[in-house]
């Protein structure tokens, strides 16, 4: 009673300092479609089509929302239709409240023959999808029987790295490794410590790597690699400072892209201040 009370409170405050929020807007809209039909149809009208991405990011209320705006509209009906792209591997927003049965319950809802998959990646060699595919050849590979993995080919022909003359795959070296340490102690299995040996094992291989080019032996195409040939893809700002300062205990210079939060950027604290003045002209300097 105390929560409802309290929540119901919350509304007529919302109303009556006429505020809205996101969540305000979404279920806002939710009960409008819930009283009746006219404007589900009246959006629907307006926008016959729509297409979503990143579905598997949506919660409950957004997916009903998009249920009840085009349930009447068939994928094989030419006058409108909901497209919605997603893939449940992705789902990384529970955190906001992404709701992936609710892009099961929807997947579910939809005929087979009106789902379609990419089959082709355009990111990786071959040699690595083959791996991945591999990885995941089972017949529940994930968590939740409703979240399948479809194998995928790729559409590059060939590695362009090639080492003494041969393709990555063929010199030996395989795209997809897994380390294994049976003799680190149990007591150095701490999250901090293996952060570190990652780091420095990352480090390791781009540094045989360019030692390989400089050799003239590790080339991408025609050119030796370069330094700025390779990416290491991190999680957190902090292991990506860990990959940084292991690269340069080796002395190989290194630059750390999009790890930074930008509210607290020296660009952002510049555009407050600027909007601080258009908004108050006559208070202090902040």
């Amino acid at each position: 009673d105390a929560l409802q009370n309290t929540r119901a409170l919350l509304e007529r405050r919302v109303r009556e300092d006429r505020r809205l929020g996101f969540d305000d807007l979404l279920t806002g809209v939710h009960r409008a479609l819930a009283a009746g039909k006219g404007l589900a149809r009246r959006i629907r009208e307006r926008y016959p089509w729509a297409l979503i991405d990143e579905y598997q990011d949506t919660d409950r209320v957004q997916a009903e929302i998009f249920r009840r705006i085009y349930r009447d509209a068939r994928l094989a009906d030419d006058t409108g239709a909901l497209i919605i792209v997603g893939d449940p591997k992705q789902s990384i927003y529970r955190f906001r409240s992404a709701d992936i049965f609710a892009y099961l319950n929807t997947s579910d809802a939809v005929a087979d023959d009106a789902k379609l998959s990419l089959a082709r990646n355009f990111r990786s060699v071959p040699a690595l999808t083959e791996a991945v595919n591999a990885v995941f050849d089972h017949p529940c590979p994930f968590a939740l029987s409703g979240i399948v993995y479809d194998p995928v080919e790729s559409a590059i022909k060939k590695s362009k790295l090639a080492i003494d003359g041969e393709t990555v795959a063929g010199a030996g070296s395989a795209p997809l490794q897994i380390r294994y340490f049976p003799w680190v102690p149990k007591q150095l299995l701490t999250k901090r410590k293996m952060g570190d040996l990652a780091a420095r094992l990352a480090a390791d291989e781009i540094a045989a790597l360019l030692k390989l080019a400089d050799q003239g032996r590790a080339k991408l195409g025609k050119q030796p690699v370069r330094g700025s040939d390779i990416a290491v893809l991190v999680r957190k700002a902090e292991q990506g400072r860990r990959v940084a300062r292991a690269l340069h205990e080796r002395h190989i210079a290194s630059i750390e892209i999009g790890i930074e939060n930008v509210i607290a950027s020296r660009e952002a604290e510049q555009l407050e201040r600027l909007l601080w003045a258009i908004a108050k002209p006559q208070s202090p300097p902040r």
